[in-house]
């Protein structure tokens, strides 16, 4: 019996060796790609594919059993679906594809296996840019900033009313004249902040 467990552990830690796509990806919206990762995963053991964004909890996407003989269905976790992400699993690889792209899906995936201890993937980093920036660079010509900055800029006029220094205190001015009804009263309010 004690040798069963430790054979059973020996095969545990040579299966568990890292290796992985590893780089950038930069695509367009509505694409399609295909990230692959190389794993030595066991029979029985899971595959899975993380994404994650800027520094926050990778989320898992997907992940499917490595079968002896028998095709097995993935299993989807939060709230990705099968129509835009297709996990497939073979004996050393497993890739997943990403269809119709959004911005939304810029990050870091990486696939992670395992049994008792989970072995991680280098991953690699999908950028998805934004169409409707590159065609506002291509249809604006470069010098449209400089000819409406001058444009502005060469109709400014500055007028002063009163003191020097009004602008400063323009919250608490205070009229010297004074009021022509005498059933009527005005109060004044002051605000006053600090810095």
């Amino acid at each position: 019996m004690v040798r069963v467990v430790i054979s059973a552990l020996l095969m545990g830690l040579l299966s568990s060796v890292k290796s992985s796509q590893t780089g950038n990806i930069t695509a367009q919206p509505v694409e399609n790609v295909t990230i692959w990762c190389k794993h030595n995963a066991g029979v029985g053991q899971y595959i899975h594919w993380f994404k994650q964004t800027h520094g926050a909890v990778p989320l898992g996407i997907v992940c499917m059993m490595l079968p002896f003989n028998v095709k097995l269905n993935a299993i989807y976790l939060n709230n990705f679906l099968p129509d835009r992400f297709v996990m497939s699993l073979n004996r050393n690889n497993t890739s997943l594809s990403i269809l119709n792209m959004n911005i939304n899906d810029s990050g870091h995936y990486f696939c992670g296996w395992g049994s008792w201890k989970m072995m991680f993937g280098d991953g690699i980093h999908l950028n998805i840019e934004d169409l409707k920036s590159d065609i506002l660079k291509d249809d604006c010509p470069g010098n449209i900033f400089y000819n409406l900055t001058f444009i502005f800029d060469a109709d400014r006029h500055v007028t002063h009313h009163g003191e020097a220094h009004s602008s400063v205190y323009a919250a608490l001015r205070f009229s010297k004249q004074k009021t022509r009804r005498a059933a009527r009263q005005d109060t004044d309010v002051v605000f006053s902040a600090t810095r």
